[in-house]
């Protein structure tokens, strides 16, 4: 089951829609890293490069005077010289893209992530995960969604979990909301303010045949009345900050509960922690990949 905002966009995937890709070739970053200069613009869609020193950067054509001079300011507060170039695609060939450079991904002890196009055998002990990532962000192999599929994987321990909900905020394509399901986790409640996401993250939930368990909502977290066992939020650091006091009221109080935070960047990590922590929130346990880091809280000790 998922819900849908008032607007209707289940066309939206029927079309072959243009996209703007942007490339922002590094000349100079200053005192930050590539992966740091991208975490300030990660609010556009990201694809795979094969170049060292290279972001790209994409979203619908319509939008490409706003986004383009979103970027440009975003560089430029920086500090940061960059050669920028301007192409564009239609789904087909975005979906041709990621299919050159999607593989199988095993994640710990206990999952496997596959795209749908690929078959693999001999993973009996492996939960298995197939995904379309169509024009949402999230297949498993970037570290922030790496981090999360590791933090499941040890969480379980290899066993089915009894009783416990989730709630994944910033959906993108469903992997992690698809894998908690895999997992025992009953309900699942994902989320994300993107329609497209949800639109994709609706066709993964079928293909893996967790339609009962998983709940897809197009909105923000206000719309949510209940409580959780773990939430799960992998998206910007600076929107991670301003959930702090939200999650509060939503993540259920007890001994296996946590709050999960990953697309936090190191030099990021101190601010993120003094926000948790500043609404009561226990610092439990932090893991990292490369210059990304995985947050886990455990609630506050009141009722509120």
């Amino acid at each position: 089951m998922w819900v849908l905002p008032e607007e209707d966009f289940t066309e939206m995937g029927g079309k072959n829609r243009s996209w703007l890709e942007i490339k922002i070739d590094i000349l100079n970053s200053g005192d930050l890293t590539v992966d740091e200069v991208a975490g300030f613009v990660a609010d556009f869609f990201q694809k795979p490069a094969e170049q060292r020193g290279r972001i790209i950067r994409v979203y619908e054509e319509s939008d490409d005077s706003i986004g383009l001079s979103r970027l440009k300011a975003a560089l430029k507060s920086l500090g940061v010289e960059a050669e920028i170039s301007v192409g564009s695609f239609s789904d087909r060939f975005w979906e041709q893209e990621w299919k050159k450079h999607l593989k199988p991904l095993y994640v710990g002890e206990g999952i496997l992530v596959r795209p749908s196009w690929l078959s693999v055998e001999g993973h009996e002990n492996r939960t298995e995960i197939v995904i379309d990532p169509g024009m949402a962000f999230g297949t498993g192999h970037h570290e922030t969604t790496l981090l999360c599929l590791q933090w499941l994987d040890d969480f379980c321990g290899g066993q089915k979990v009894k009783n416990r909900s989730l709630l994944d905020v910033g959906t993108g394509s469903g992997i992690l909301a698809i894998t908690a399901a895999k997992l025992g986790f009953d309900p699942v409640v994902s989320l994300d303010i993107d329609p497209e996401a949800v639109n994709v993250a609706a066709g993964n939930v079928a293909l893996n045949d967790v339609e009962s368990k998983v709940l897809l909502i197009a909105g923000d977290i206000g719309s949510l009345k209940r409580r959780f066992d773990v939430i799960m939020a992998n998206i910007q650091a600076e929107v991670l900050k301003e959930m702090a006091h939200r999650f509060v009221s939503l993540v259920r109080r007890g001994p296996q509960s946590f709050v999960v935070l990953s697309g936090v960047l190191d030099f990021q990590y101190e601010d993120v922690i003094s926000a948790y922590e500043s609404s009561g929130f226990r610092f439990e346990k932090s893991n990292r990949l490369g210059e990304w880091c995985l947050i886990a809280f455990k609630p506050p000790f009141d009722e509120a």
